[in-house]
C-alpha cells in the first residue's frame, strides 16, 4: 500500500516537473497570456510599439495593449532552425491546433480564436538565421 502511494506521488510530481520544464509549452502559454493586456513589468521598450524582455519575448502593442506576442531565436545553420520549428509543429498538432494556411513567410495555426505563425527561417544581415513563433487574435497582425 505504501509503495503504491509513493509511486503515485512520484508520477504526479514527475508530470508536474516535466510540464513546468517544457520550454515549448512555457513560451506558448506565456505569449498567449500576454495578448490583450497592458505591457507587464520586466519588458524594455524597443521602439514606439515594441517591447522585449530578458526571455526574448517580443510584444507589439496598439494603444498600450498587446496585440502580438512572439518568441524567436537565432541559429548558425538552417537545419538547427528547422529543428526548432519542428518542436512547435509537433506541439500544435499534438494539442488540437488547426492548420489554417501556409504563406510565404510561414505556416499559420488557430485554436480558440488565437492565431499562431511558425515563421520560415531567414538569414539576417549579420549572417545568423532567425525564426520566430508569433501569436495574435488577428491573423492580419502577422
Amino acid at each position: 500500500m505504501k509503495k503504491s502511494i509513493f509511486l503515485s506521488l512520484f508520477f504526479v510530481m514527475a508530470l508536474q516537473i516535466y510540464a513546468q520544464n517544457d520550454p515549448v509549452a512555457y513560451y506558448i502559454n506565456k505569449c498567449i497570456s500576454l495578448l490583450g493586456n497592458n505591457v507587464p513589468e520586466g519588458f524594455q521598450r524597443m521602439n514606439r510599439t515594441g517591447y522585449k524582455n530578458d526571455e526574448d519575448i517580443i510584444l507589439m502593442t496598439e494603444n498600450g495593449t498587446v496585440v502580438l506576442s512572439m518568441f524567436g531565436t537565432t541559429f548558425d545553420r538552417n537545419n538547427e532552425a528547422a529543428e526548432f520549428n519542428a518542436l512547435f509543429y509537433d506541439y500544435f498538432e499534438s494539442n488540437n491546433w488547426n492548420f489554417h494556411i501556409s504563406r510565404r513567410d510561414g505556416d499559420i495555426y488557430i485554436k480558440n480564436g488565437i492565431y499562431a505563425i511558425i515563421t520560415n527561417p531567414s538569414r539576417r544581415d549579420d549572417g545568423l538565421i532567425v525564426t520566430m513563433i508569433a501569436f495574435s487574435r488577428n491573423v492580419n497582425n502577422f
